[in-house]
């Protein structure tokens, strides 16, 4: 990766977030970079490139396959805390996802719809 290739990386992090939002009623892309404060313009530019590298060329197999293991770790981690998610955060859930024309499934059947 970009972050293993450079001696002193000018970020610490670099994530692409794109998500349903019923608050602003639209899709959200974020582009979130955290840096020193003395590295922010070297880190918003090579994310920024790697953004332009995304669309023009997509993932390789194997980002892809990380990307999918870590999406099955987080499925299974949320899948495992069943019950235990306040009764509040689950409503907050239920709503947005009715707003949104989701199907509502606990944590459990969303890692299960994942898996198949």
């Amino acid at each position: 990766s970009l972050y293993q290739r450079l001696a002193r990386p000018c970020f610490t992090s670099i994530e692409l977030d794109h998500s349903d939002s019923g608050r602003e009623g639209c899709a959200v892309s974020t582009l979130t970079v955290t840096s020193e404060p003395a590295d922010w313009e070297d880190a918003t530019r090579i994310a920024v490139q790697e953004l332009r590298r995304l669309q023009k060329f997509g993932v390789t197999q194997n980002e892809l396959q990380r990307y999918t293991d870590a999406l099955l770790r987080d499925s299974e981690q949320l899948a495992e805390q069943h019950g235990t998610v306040p009764s509040i955060d689950n409503l907050d859930f239920v709503m947005e996802s009715d707003a949104l024309g989701h199907i509502v499934m606990d944590q459990r059947q969303g890692h299960d719809a994942l898996l198949n």
